[in-house]
């Protein structure tokens, strides 16, 4: 069986800053991003992601170790650019199959600079209009995205709906 966790409802819309504080984080369940609880560093340094949703938008949130190797650049502002090159940066992916067909799905990725990249069982000309905050200091970067529902499906998802979804 693989595992599964519960999209909680909101209450309230995040706010989009990168800093996880919001009450809906809060309550929901964190989904540990290593193999195995055992591969977890010591204290709170591991990465996570959370997930929750309201009406209109699915959110994800992720904190992420800094990989060593990985490129130091920080958050840009100002507009991004539809699906930018993340291959040479750290990043944090959602794939959603909705149907759960377990052939089609859409692909959401962002990196530690904000930059994002988008598509609908490879199409990349799928443009959903979604949003992104970054935040990072020496140690982790952070994300809040949220996702319209609208992007993903006709209709908002029903109690005990189940997706698929990959991090």
């Amino acid at each position: 069986p693989k595992s599964f966790t519960v999209c909680r409802v909101a209450d309230a819309k995040p706010v989009l800053d990168g800093l996880l504080s919001d009450p809906c984080w809060e309550s929901a369940d964190e989904l540990p991003m290593t193999a195995a609880p055992a591969d977890r560093v010591a204290g709170n340094d591991h990465s996570f992601a959370l997930l929750c949703r309201d009406r209109e938008y699915l959110y994800f949130a992720a904190s992420l170790v800094r990989h060593p190797a990985a490129s130091t650049d920080p958050p840009l502002r100002g507009p991004r650019p539809r699906d930018s090159d993340l291959a040479d940066f750290d990043r944090v992916s959602i794939v959603l199959d909705v149907d759960r067909d377990y052939a089609t799905y859409y692909h959401l990725a962002v990196d530690q600079r904000g930059q994002t990249t988008d598509d609908c069982w490879g199409d990349p000309t799928w443009n959903p209009r979604w949003f992104v905050a970054v935040r990072a200091d020496a140690t982790h970067w952070r994300i809040e995205a949220a996702i319209p529902l609208s992007e993903l499906s006709p209709q908002p998802p029903t109690r005990n709906e189940v997706w698929n979804v990959g991090i």
